[in-house]
């Protein structure tokens, strides 16, 4: 006799809220290993299914066997791959595109590996290297056969390019002007092939100060040219996003403070051509419609604005540009706190002590902000996130796509997802709400379908006629589940 006991918090939620949702599990599998095997990554890849990256748990003589299982979208085992790493070799990140899941694994030996899961023809290939040492690697970026790391190493600043079809790969030094290793800090990077383009968004800072600055190179490292952004403004600029929107031609986003230690006060854009500042912009975010009201007058509702704004924290979006200008996406939200007090005798004298606690992240709404290619702000459309949890990790909660018509947004709206049809002019020409299982299934696995797993135990009755003789025997296993959503 076995009973299944499901301990993920997703599942937990779905089974309490059973007679009340629309949900319904299509496909689920078990994993039964793992007294032989732990699942490190589970890599949701859309209508491709699932990567799912194992590791024994004993070493097979001085290497350790990792296993790469992909499932197809029906949850099917379509391939299983098994890599022999030695043990110095300790898995650092995965990261992935539309194509295919990396796996990066480092050791203190001054050695890379890196297996590509391409989740189209369901197969893997690796590149083993040297790495600059001292140095942890950071992914950057993926252009298509081409992966860039950056490491901060003890002598250099270096970014190593990987080429998956060559099976070779290289690395230059890049410039940060007189910042090294832990002072210099990559922010964004893009880059674009048929321009020759590569570009970093470089934050350096040590203790005789702060700069923000963007570097372009060619896509096989030569440089090209440094640019201080940090000196267009006397506000403090946060290091943002940049993109290449041409040739030469650099689109860089973010927020500003008034100064280094203050909570934002508006979003920024700036264009460089080569070393030239095609323009500089700044849209405070009193002014936002998202926000309801100016804050420069004494009524209550503009002293409680005026109060959000001290605390107010912003997470942007990759902008979208297109031959009108460019767009940007931004989230906006404040970090709540719970107080308590306790009474009791404190340093030896009796009083009461007043406690703090973070309670995760209040969303205030986003804003989709269009501009034309000298800056101007055309159009502002506000969106209500109503987020029911207080999420304690910032986090998108817009998801937005280009249509042919305009953008197609979709948002929490309570326990409902909202989807926005918005016209390229800034209307919005369509809006509907849907229900939804729980206020937290923001984004779908593929269509209308998400993924669950996690880990549960199988107890095992062992003679159970015997009263005397009958044991009880647990072992963990895993699953995924697969679960439509009506």
């Amino acid at each position: 006799m076995k009973i299944n006991l499901f301990l993920t918090l997703t599942v937990i939620i779905f089974l309490t809220t059973w007679g009340n949702t629309q949900s319904s599990v299509v496909k689920r599998v078990e994993i039964d290993r793992l007294d032989e095997i732990s699942i490190e990554e589970v890599v949701e890849v859309g209508e491709n299914g699932v990567v799912l990256l194992s590791k024994g748990l004993k070493p097979e003589g001085s290497d350790f066997l990792w296993i790469i299982d992909q499932y197809s979208a029906d949850l099917r085992l379509l391939n299983s791959q098994e890599l022999q790493l030695p043990k110095r070799f300790i898995l650092r990140s995965k990261f992935q595109n539309e194509k295919h899941v990396y796996f990066y694994f480092e050791n203190f030996k001054d050695e890379y590996f890196l297996a590509r899961v391409n989740i189209e023809t369901n197969s893997t290939s690796t590149i083993k290297g040297s790495k600059p040492k001292e140095g942890a690697g950071k992914v950057l970026l993926i252009n298509e056969d081409l992966v860039y790391i950056f490491y901060n190493s003890s002598k250099n600043n270096t970014c190593k390019i990987i080429d998956f079809e060559t099976k070779a790969d290289t690395e230059f030094f890049v410039n940060a002007a007189r910042y090294k290793r832990d002072a210099v800090s990559i922010r964004s990077m893009s880059c674009d092939r048929d321009l020759d383009e590569l570009v970093f968004l470089i934050e350096g800072t040590d203790q005789q100060g702060r700069h923000l600055m963007l570097a372009s190179y060619s896509i096989k490292g030569e440089f090209k040219h440094i640019t201080d952004i940090g000196a267009l403004s006397s506000n403090y600029l946060y290091a943002g996003k940049v993109k290449v929107v041409g040739s030469k031609k650099y689109l860089v986003t973010g927020n500003y403070a008034l100064n280094n230690v203050e909570a934002p006060i508006g979003l920024y854009s700036t264009m460089l051509d080569g070393f030239d500042i095609a323009f500089y912009n700044e849209t405070p975010f009193a002014g936002l419609q998202v926000f309801g009201k100016d804050v420069r007058d004494d009524s209550e509702s503009a002293r409680k604005l005026r109060k959000v704004l001290e605390h107010i924290e912003v997470s942007n979006h990759a902008s979208i540009v297109n031959d009108r200008g460019y767009y940007i996406l931004s989230e906006f939200y404040r970090a709540e706190y719970t107080s308590s007090a306790a009474a009791g005798v404190f340093f030896g004298l009796a009083g009461a002590m007043l406690t703090y606690r973070f309670n995760g992240y209040r969303y205030e709404g986003a804003a989709m902000l269009s501009f034309d290619w000298e800056g101007n702000l055309l159009w502002e459309v506000p969106l209500e996130l109503s987020i029911e949890s207080r999420p304690t990790a910032k986090q998108l909660h817009v998801n937005v796509e280009e249509s042919p018509e305009g953008f197609v947004m979709r948002h929490p709206y309570g326990r409902k997802m909202r989807t926005v049809l918005l016209s390229r002019d800034g209307k919005i020409d369509a809006q509907y709400e849907e229900d939804t299982s729980t206020s937290e299934v923001t984004n779908f696995w593929h269509d209308e379908f998400y993924l669950s797993h996690g880990t549960f135990y199988i107890y095992t009755v062992h003679n159970e006629n015997s009263l005397e003789n009958r044991v009880t025997t647990k072992r963990k296993a895993y699953f995924l589940e697969k679960i439509a959503h009506h």
